[in-house]
């Protein structure tokens, strides 16, 4: 994939449908100048995501030590590379009762 204006300082992924079983890991080149403070990996709920029904309709995915331990999670964690400049994802479907339903968002945010 290539970006005709560098990489996205917004990445979202709905309607996730990758089990927790499989291994999809997702990695996204950044500028040199990018660190791993200027990043914030979270998921949504689906607009409907109502905490008073007892669903959680935001969580903070985990920051990792290294890609290996991306891959080997159980998913919702992330890793920056300030070698490479890579960042890395795992996303999997969550079940019902975690942040809303199998229908959610994971935005990577580069801040200014």
């Amino acid at each position: 994939m290539r970006w005709d204006a560098g990489a996205p300082r917004k990445l979202c992924f709905e309607r996730i449908q990758v089990g927790a079983d499989a291994t999809l890991l997702i990695s996204v080149a950044y500028p040199s100048s990018v660190t791993a403070t200027a990043f914030t990996v979270y998921a949504n709920g689906p607009h409907w995501c109502n905490t008073a029904w007892g669903d959680s309709c935001y969580a903070s995915f985990a920051q990792v030590g290294s890609i290996a331990e991306v891959r080997a999670s159980a998913g919702d964690t992330w890793h920056f590379d300030p070698t490479t400049g890579l960042l890395s994802l795992r996303i999997v479907q969550p079940p019902s009762d975690h942040t809303g339903s199998p229908r959610r968002c994971c935005s990577p945010q580069p801040q200014p």
